[in-house]
């Protein structure tokens, strides 16, 4: 076994090599397809890919009551608006609670990728810090009214000002992005939030949609699968 891992590291260097990044990258997805066992694998980008959006909801949600309290505290501190401060403050205190616990889902998640072309595949797209700004990923946000169809430069500017303990929350928009709540004119209900987030998850489960292949392709390997796969990056 480790002979024959060494072999398929070998033939991946020499595709790098020769194709570059896309061409390895859909040599190693050609590999776990055809010759590994691809259900796992397919478990495991599924699951990321969610714990992931999770990651992103509880920090933008930070980040608008942070904005809404600093609004706040220009105004005349009355008796209510004191009392909404608290209240955003036990949120905030919550929400990096809840990001404490999802950070740690994450690590327990990627531990579990399937060794090989996978692992390969994951860590080569996920060195890079801005995968997320993949052409697909970005039309996606844009597509749902969001903030790469606008020119704020919030999905960008989240990977610029990321911390070592917000690095994993990078991405796009989720219901809680501030910015797109205040384009829209109005925050979503927490039955809507729910049932937004839900859809989410049953969209990710459905067995043979291009769509989601294309999206979990595009976050996992950092490549479109067909004839026109292509690597995009920045603004392009």
């Amino acid at each position: 076994m480790l002979i024959l891992s060494r072999l398929f590291i070998t033939i991946e260097d020499l595709v790098e090599e020769i194709g570059g990044f896309n061409a390895v990258q859909r040599h190693r997805l050609w590999m776990l397809r055809y010759l590994l066992s691809f259900s796992r694998s397919t478990s495991f980008t599924r699951n990321i890919v969610t714990i992931e959006e999770n990651l992103r909801i509880t920090p933008q949600r930070e980040e608008y009551l942070k904005e809404e309290t600093r609004r706040l505290q220009e105004r005349v501190c009355t008796p209510e608006n004191k009392i909404q401060l608290e209240e955003w403050d036990a949120q905030i205190k919550e929400l990096q609670r809840r990001y404490w616990k999802e950070e740690r889902e994450w690590y327990r998640c990627e531990s579990l990728c399937p060794p090989g072309p996978q692992k390969r595949g994951f860590h080569a797209w996920r060195a890079t810090t801005d995968w997320y700004h993949h052409s697909a990923l970005r039309y996606h946000c844009a597509g749902r009214g969001e903030c790469c169809g606008r020119s704020c430069g919030c999905c960008e500017r989240r990977g610029i000002e990321a911390t070592g303990r917000t690095r994993l929350a990078v991405g796009h928009c989720t219901v809680e992005c501030g910015c797109c709540m205040r384009d829209r004119g109005f925050d979503l209900t927490a039955e809507e939030k729910k049932e937004q987030h839900e859809a989410f998850g049953v969209m990710l489960r459905r067995p043979n949609d291009a769509f989601v292949e294309r999206i979990v392709a595009v976050n996992i390997w950092g490549i479109i699968r067909g004839p026109k796969d292509e690597r995009v990056w920045g603004s392009q």
